[in-house]
């Protein structure tokens, strides 16, 4: 329990009355200011984030454009420039923002002879399929990614230069990679099966399910083992250090500062607050679309679809000073840019803002009054 002393409780109304003297139009800070320094931390936090900053009241408070240190750089836009489903063909193109990169139709060499697509890309729009790839091989552990197999090189302290020995792994896995996926399909199987038997032990139907999926995962284990290629490649991964874990090679779980840190667990999903406190918040809409196209090896692409590929919103951008999206051709200033940048709707410095909100006169309307 906790327990407040008197000088506690005249601390806590100090700053409560700092706060209606400044909400009656008193300023905090400068001349007449309720603050004598800018670097005191006195006063009530606001639920949008402003005067967090005594100096720059607004600085990271909500409704404010996303501050870029970088500045602006467009990337690359990707066209799947083959409109073939068994085809992927890449046409890189540079993105310029408010221009229909594409064209109405556009002609391009394929391997089958030129092909005219149509329009793809739209002002705004990007076709990009990096994304995706990069997401791919951050979750991929199997053999199947040289990603993984070099990281799981440098965790066992092996130099690869070149990445020699990457490729020698990655070469021996070849003959045996379906053994290895045939193997991955019944595991995941029997996960469901086992995960139905357990909910329901009375119902022997499941039971029997259960059952014969485990026994299917360890024929499937027995045959992959039993394979001419699978002890080449076990002496291979253990002579430079890689252990297996099943299909997947063992990557251990290490924080960032060379392992100094307890590592992310499964509690850090359990309580979600440790990866959502609404730190920040977009609009998104009406300044084009990021696709992403499927690549053939991607685990959701589906042979001969027409829909291989996943659609996302750009953040909402506003016109330049000439009030216009794109660009006032009867204007002599090129505005096309639209450069009022992405708006962030809450503030970091108010965690849990979905909770508080990142307006004041929000915030009315979900608290409680005892009048």
């Amino acid at each position: 329990m906790v327990k407040y002393i008197k000088s506690d409780l005249q601390f806590i109304l100090e700053q409560i009355k700092i706060a209606e003297a400044h909400a009656a139009g008193q300023p905090l800070y400068g001349p007449g200011g309720l603050i004598p320094t800018y670097n005191l931390s006195w006063g009530l936090r606001t639920v949008d984030g402003s005067y967090n900053n005594l100096l720059n009241p607004n600085w990271g408070s909500s409704d404010e454009p996303f501050p870029e240190r970088l500045g602006t750089d467009f990337r690359t836009l990707f066209i799947d420039a083959d409109p073939r489903p068994d085809v992927v063909n890449i046409q890189p193109m540079t993105y310029i923002p408010g221009v229909d990169n594409d064209g109405p139709t556009m002609t391009i060499p394929t391997p089958g002879g030129p092909v005219t697509i149509g329009d793809r890309a739209g002002p705004g729009d990007v076709i990009d399929p990096q994304v995706r790839i990069i997401s791919n091989l951050i979750v991929d552990q199997t053999l199947s990614n040289p990603s993984a197999i070099l990281t799981a090189l440098e965790r066992a302290g092996v130099d690869d230069p070149g990445m020699l020995i990457t490729a020698s792994i990655a070469n021996a896995y070849q003959p045996v990679k379906a053994l290895f996926d045939a193997l991955s399909a019944t595991q995941r199987v029997y996960a469901n099966a086992a995960a139905a038997a357990a909910a329901s032990p009375n119902n022997a139907a499941l039971q029997q399910a259960a059952a014969e999926a485990l026994a299917n995962v360890e024929a499937a284990r027995a045959t992959l083992e039993g394979s001419e290629g699978y002890a080449p490649l076990v002496t291979l991964l253990a002579d430079n250090g890689i252990e297996l874990d099943g299909i997947n090679i063992v990557i251990t779980n290490t924080a960032p500062d060379e392992g100094l840190s307890a590592p992310f667990n499964s509690w850090f999903t359990l309580f979600g607050q440790f990866f959502d406190h609404g730190l920040d918040l977009v609009g998104k809409g009406g300044s084009g679309t990021v696709m992403i196209p499927l690549m053939p090896d991607d685990p959701l692409y589906v042979e001969g679809s027409t829909t291989n590929f996943m659609v996302l919103t750009r953040a909402t951008v506003g016109p330049g000073p000439d009030g216009i999206m794109v660009d006032n051709p009867s204007t002599a200033v090129d505005e096309s840019a639209d450069n009022t940048r992405p708006v962030n709707t809450t503030t970091a410095f108010v965690d849990q803002n979905q909770t508080y909100t990142s307006h004041a006169s929000h915030q009315v309307f979900l608290r409680e009054y005892a009048m």
